[in-house]
């Protein structure tokens, strides 16, 4: 529900203008938090509350293996330490792979069966939209790669693993920052939801590139009814905007993947039809996901209407 408040001046100078109550008290705002005022594209100001303080460093020691010893460092990671270091003959070797799994960290000291990675990056500079931004924008471009290997372009696949690896580092942060920042509890369940269905749908476009045939009409077919789709209803979520017409073309996008696969029912069997038939299960896939996207961005609405209404 839209609200007005008169803005008032004060010292000459300054414009004030209060908050709500109820809103404050859901976030635990008291005299003397601090809060940053941005202004985005269209005019509009954002209050962003400053991140919990969080834990200085985390001690974690190596288990028999790196695989069992990197969900530690992780969990750590997502707790908000701000220093990891890292105990045991694998040490070195833990803190190379979490280097390279997880975003805004580095290694800073290595000695004696010890590493100790830093997280640069704390969130102060970065908010939940902001990452999110940031895995749209690398699907977005694993869109484009896909379009491109069906146009016959080789030598991609580097390129293309390391857009899907940077979507996996910006999941993990996305997970870390909305455990610092103070937000409201559904936002942060549906933020989270968000970012790990883009990182699924990413997952899936990755497989699809390098199982693609190039100048295959159906793939092409199915690329050109998944892009759009996907920028539309992420971009709604990102500005909280109901759409009932994407709802509409995403149900009518994951019946004609089924039609495209069923098509194939009528071709001759072979190994090329079993390659086509398989990325298009990839892509009925992520016509799923995209309808998942949908049903989260109402529900984060409904709950957010619920509350302004509730002030």
């Amino acid at each position: 529900m839209e609200e007005f408040r008169r803005i008032q001046k004060t010292g000459g100078t300054t414009y004030i203008i209060s908050l709500p109550k109820k809103w404050a008290e859901r976030n635990r705002i008291t005299a003397g938090t601090q809060a940053s005022i941005t202004e985005s594209v269209e005019g509009s100001l954002v209050v962003s509350l400053r991140p919990k303080k969080i834990s200085a460093a985390a001690a974690i020691h190596c288990s028999i293996s790196i695989d069992k010893t990197l969900p530690k460092v992780m969990a750590a990671y997502l707790a908000g330490a701000r220093r990891i270091i890292i105990y045991g003959e694998l040490a070195a070797s833990v803190a190379e792979e979490a280097r390279t799994r997880l975003s805004g960290i580095e290694i800073i000291e290595e000695k004696n069966n010890q590493s100790v990675l830093e997280v640069l990056y704390r969130g102060e500079s970065l908010t939940t939209n902001a990452t999110l931004q940031r895995m749209y924008s690398s699907a977005v471009t694993l869109f484009h790669l896909w379009n491109q290997v069906l146009k016959g372009k080789r030598g991609l696949e580097i390129e293309i693993k390391r857009r899907e690896n940077e979507i996996d580092r910006l999941y993990l942060l996305e997970l870390r920052i909305l455990g610092m920042e103070s937000v409201r509890p559904s936002f942060a369940i549906n933020a989270a939801l968000v970012a790990k269905t883009i990182e699924r749908i990413s997952d899936h476009i990755e497989q699809v590139c390098l199982a693609t045939l190039p100048h295959e009409p159906h793939i092409s077919r199915a690329l050109h009814l998944l892009e759009p789709l996907f920028m539309d209803i992420t971009t709604n979520f990102l500005s909280e905007k109901s759409s009932e017409e994407t709802f509409e073309r995403a149900i009518a996008c994951e019946r004609s993947l089924i039609d495209f696969s069923k098509d194939l029912e009528k071709a001759p069997p072979g190994k090329k039809v079993h390659q086509i038939r398989s990325v298009l299960e990839r892509c009925i896939r992520i016509s799923e996901y995209l309808i998942d996207l949908i049903e989260i961005t109402e529900d984060n609405l409904a709950v957010r209407n619920n509350e302004l209404s509730s002030d």
